[in-house]
């Protein structure tokens, strides 16, 4: 498997279908190693750069890094979530990609005169499809530089355009300068789950053109965005929900299926995918999404899958339960519960990237035999939490 930081040393380099694992954080030099694999006709397979190590390794492994891909023709291998040592790998065709970016650019108004702000990892579909908006547009990608807090990247380049969530966005409004360059911005799109009202009124209080938006990395970035104070599907985007109140969506921006070495996995009905998300559409307010079917919460932008955090914990000698506690920063973050509530941050620190490690360690009541249940557990976390304050 080549290197996560080995250069891709010619474009002729790298074969035609090879999955090239790459395992860094945003630069120039990523977004050319990116398009020079995309254009010599390979896979690049994006591991997020706050991984430990390890947990990249096996991510890659199980991605086929380093194997030629012979199947269908596929274009980029993404990470579902950024929780796990064992995430879902989704696959992207090119015809995807464009699509996206084509209807993205319906939507939300993106020339040559434009400059976009990397604010987001390459490895996120936010990022990645960043990319291709900017090759489709002609316009220019505009990247921080290494280790420079959005604060100073927003002010130092006066961006047009940029996408962001919540805590970032609460992050800019809370400097001065950030602010005013976040309200020169042309467009800003806030994802990445849901925000505060009081958020969103501070901000357009504040004079910035946000539109909010829903997306997943199966539908190659954005489903739905906000316009004219609905958010409502992009071209070509259809939208149902099911009899439990699921989303389901499809149309030309629809991944090829989950990978895991060379097996595909496609789990569709008639060409609609299942989101996993409940939610409902109406006339007049669009688009609105009300929570998770599973246990899945949104943590500054990020997806933490309280079992898979559970898994990498167990793999290193520690059983816990893990669920979300609300954070007015963060949106939600991880509590564990252990037998003995002994705090194992040096562990987390080892298993978990810093968004899914847990902020406090509580016992476990007895139950009896029984199953906790976690939104008891939730409850729970939240009074004892409350009672150390």
């Amino acid at each position: 498997m080549r290197g996560a930081s080995a250069p891709i040393r010619g474009r002729a380099d790298v074969g035609v279908g090879e999955r090239v694992g790459l395992h860094e954080p945003n630069s120039p030099a990523l977004v050319d190693r990116v398009v020079g694999v995309l254009e010599a006709g390979g896979v690049p397979v994006l591991a997020h750069p706050r991984w430990p190590a390890a947990v990249a390794r096996a991510a890659l492994r199980r991605a086929g890094a380093g194997a030629t891909w012979r199947g269908h023709p596929i274009a980029t291998l993404l990470f579902t979530s950024g929780s796990t040592a064992a995430p879902k790998v989704v696959a992207h065709s090119m015809a995807a990609h464009l699509a996206a970016a084509a209807a993205s650019g319906d939507r939300v108004p993106y020339g040559s005169e434009h400059r976009w702000l990397l604010s987001l990892p390459l490895c996120h579909v936010g990022g990645l499809s960043l990319l291709f908006r900017t090759v489709v547009a002609g316009a220019t990608l505009v990247l921080p530089e290494p280790n420079e807090r959005l604060c100073e990247a927003v002010t130092r380049t006066r961006p047009s355009h940029l996408s962001l969530v919540a805590t970032q966005l609460r992050d800019l409004l809370a400097d001065p300068e950030a602010c005013e360059a976040l309200a020169a911005c042309d467009e800003v799109l806030l994802g990445g789950g849901p925000a505060p009202e009081a958020l969103l009124q501070r901000s357009r209080a504040l004079g910035v053109r946000l539109r909010r938006t829903y997306g997943m990395t199966e539908m190659a970035s954005q489903i739905a965005t906000e316009d004219e104070g609905r958010v409502l599907p992009l071209r070509g985007v259809e939208c149902r929900t099911d009899e439990v109140g699921q989303l389901w969506v499809r149309g030309p921006s629809l991944f090829e299926g989950y990978v895991e070495d060379d097996e595909v996995t496609r789990p569709f009905e008639d060409g609609w995918f299942a989101t996993g998300d409940l939610g409902q559409l109406s006339d007049a307010r669009g688009l609105e999404i009300h929570g998770r079917r599973d246990n899945q919460f949104v943590s500054g932008g990020e997806n933490v899958r309280p079992e898979a955090v559970e898994a990498a914990l167990a793999e290193r000698g520690v059983a816990a339960i893990v669920v979300p506690i609300c954070d007015a920063r963060y949106g939600a973050r991880p509590v564990a519960f252990t037998e003995d509530g002994v705090a194992r941050d040096d562990v987390a620190a080892r298993a978990l990237p810093d968004f899914a490690r847990p902020v406090a360690w509580l016992q476990l009541p007895t139950t009896d035999g029984l199953k906790p249940r976690r939104h008891e557990l939730t409850e729970l976390a939240a009074a004892r939490l409350a009672n150390r304050r």
